[in-house]
């Protein structure tokens, strides 16, 4: 049995960068490439970018996803989305998991340019199908 991938692209001003709500949220390739990426993992949270530690979910700063052929992962933190999005967003990354899809990272922008190490969504298509909006470069 085959599970299809789920998106969530949240709306931009439900994404706060900073505490401010983000100007646009777009897909990006970063290091994935322009062809997206296969969600190989997930996991609660805690702790800076270069020691993150996995937690339970009760007391995480955030939900860290790695992509096949990468080890740096990309990082959504829990105050940056409500509670319902958040909830999406994790829906997400297990539906993508589970389908083995290649997907594209969402990232919020604001600024002029977007927050490549930013996770806030996961999209079906990639940057060429969405125009980034706010002034963003990617």
């Amino acid at each position: 049995m085959s599970v299809s991938f789920s998106p969530f692209v949240p709306v931009a001003s439900s994404v706060l960068l900073r505490g401010v709500p983000a100007a646009s949220v777009v897909p990006v390739p970063g290091r994935l490439g322009s062809s997206g990426g296969v969600v190989a993992g997930a996991a609660w949270v805690s702790g800076p970018l270069s020691g993150l530690v996995e937690v339970p979910r009760v007391g995480a700063s955030g939900v860290a996803v790695w992509f096949a052929g990468s080890s740096a992962p990309l990082v959504c933190l829990v105050a940056a989305l409500s509670a319902a999005d958040l909830a999406l967003l994790v829906a997400s990354v297990e539906s993508a998991c589970a389908s083995g899809s290649v997907v594209f990272p969402v990232v919020g922008c604001g600024s002029g340019r977007p927050a490549p190490g930013f996770l806030c969504g996961l999209s079906a298509s990639g940057p060429v199908a969405a125009s980034p909006g706010g002034g963003c470069r990617l």
